[in-house]
């Protein structure tokens, strides 16, 4: 019984070993694998951010012998669903709010790599030259995605039109914090690609920046622009297991090079910047 009982543990105990050896054998395979790895597939939404990553990152990676490939979104759910997936590498699309909301609500094992310039969010009208022109019960269309539709009724408050709760956070804002509205403004939640195409309908569309520059609308052209904190720069988002990659180290080097510097300066003037790019 007594040598059963040791040929028993020693066969255990050799299962365990050439399991740990092939967990480990898979884990180098792994490593030679991700630092070996030159092809990448980025996405972004469309307009300025995807904009950026084709005219700014794109040639710094391809120096460094990568093969980049694009991949252009119309809405701001794919993206990350796509980089949990593995359809993607990484995405440029979105700010440090959205983004922490989006990947807690849908458990997602994402992480912010660094941060990136943003056009900013923008008022627009076919109406009305200034805020201050604003009359009762102008409607006025704005993001529907949480964060989003926070920042916008934000921007409005600080425009003097409307005053929020004081209680609130001021990240998670909504219609239904709205505590003074003297114009009886009508707010318009719509999906964030859809706010230009409102401009026809409404007297006022809050736009972020991307969407506003892709449907052809010019920063310059908005009644306000939004002094845009660093908590709604946009970000670059890799899962989590592959923050330490070469790759995705070679990635950030790009965002903080001075020769994306460069190009944000002279191609991208008027965007909110980290202090790094500043």
């Amino acid at each position: 019984m007594k040598n059963t009982h040791r040929r028993s543990i020693l066969l255990a105990v050799a299962s365990v070993a050439a399991i740990t050896s092939t967990s480990l054998g898979l884990i180098g395979q792994a490593q030679a694998q991700d630092a070996g790895k030159k092809q990448l597939i980025i996405g972004g939404t469309a307009g300025s951010n995807i904009d950026q990553l084709q005219a700014g990152i794109v040639p710094l990676l391809q120096k460094k012998g990568y093969k980049v490939k694009l991949v252009e979104f119309n809405d701001y759910v794919q993206p990350n669903l796509a980089l949990a997936d593995g359809s993607l590498d990484a995405n440029f699309f979105q700010h440090e709010v959205y983004f922490n909301q989006f990947k807690g609500d849908r458990k997602l094992d994402l992480v912010a790599l660094t941060q990136g310039p943003i056009a900013p969010m923008g008022v627009y009208s076919k109406t009305r030259k200034t805020l201050a022109e604003a009359k009762s019960g102008d409607r006025i269309a704005l993001p529907n995605d949480p964060s989003n539709l926070a920042r916008a009724l934000l921007l409005v408050q600080q425009a003097g039109l409307i005053q929020l709760k004081g209680n609130v956070n001021p990240l998670r804002v909504s219609e239904l914090d709205v505590a003074e509205n003297p114009r009886k403004l009508k707010f318009v939640p719509l999906e964030a690609a859809q706010l230009p195409r409102s401009l026809d309908d409404v007297q006022f569309a809050i736009i972020n920046g991307n969407f506003a520059i892709s449907s052809g609308l010019k920063l310059q052209d908005a009644v306000v622009l939004e002094k845009t904190p660093d908590h709604y720069l946009n970000i670059v988002a890799v899962k989590t297991r592959d923050q330490q990659a070469p790759w995705a180290k070679d990635l950030a080097q790009a965002f903080h090079s001075i020769e994306f510097k460069s190009v944000v300066d002279t191609k991208f003037a008027g965007y909110a910047k980290p202090q790094f790019l500043q």
